[in-house]
């Protein structure tokens, strides 16, 4: 996908679209938009799989952002605690 430069296009297409990617929070609502107009709004050379594989891309980036969201949360939690368990 990203030597032919399908990746960039889609990736462009879904911001075009107004992808979060900060959080990715609303790739269901993109990922819905980019099946129902990327055949008049990407070059030839994205074929179906491409768009499949590309939205599980997201998905599972989305994932990982909500992971790693929980565990900058765990650990600020965890931080205050520590150096006070540190200081007795």
């Amino acid at each position: 996908m990203e030597k032919d430069g399908v990746y960039e296009s889609l990736m462009r297409f879904a911001y075009e679209l107004g992808l979060d990617l900060t959080d990715l929070q609303n790739v269901e609502e993109i990922a819905t938009k980019i099946l129902k107009n990327w055949r008049e709004h990407i070059d030839q050379n994205v074929q179906p799989s491409h768009i499949h594989l590309f939205i599980t891309l997201l998905e599972k980036g989305k994932q990982k952002k909500a992971i790693e969201r929980k565990l900058t949360e765990t650990r600020l939690k965890a931080s205050p605690t520590s150096t006070q368990n540190a200081s007795h």
